[in-house]
């Protein structure tokens, strides 16, 4: 089942979840194939992990960081228009 999606204007990609774990999905690759997690418990335990212990690419090239005080997943090696932020990605400063 799809879900999670990153993408609030889409969605175009996202998470999947099903009895045999969790994995990523966007339009080119349907949600199937192996699990990246063993569960959504999993999942958040890594993404707790990236949070408090890092390193910030622990999960992937989107890293977390805040923007006016919300908790932002970007890749600021990304150049617009392909990055997750638009006018807001000068104020995004990575946790880690």
């Amino acid at each position: 089942m799809p879900w999670l999606t990153r993408d609030e204007a889409g969605p175009e990609s996202g998470h999947w979840v099903s009895d045999d774990g969790m994995g990523s999905w966007d339009l080119t690759e349907p949600p199937e194939g192996p699990a990246q997690f063993p569960s959504m418990a999993g999942y958040f335990d890594e993404v707790f992990c990236t949070l408090t212990e890092g390193p910030a690419d622990r999960m992937g090239s989107d890293v977390p960081g805040l923007v006016w005080g919300c908790l932002i997943w970007d890749d600021p090696t990304r150049q617009q228009p392909f990055r997750t932020l638009d006018e807001a990605s000068a104020h995004w400063r990575p946790v880690h």
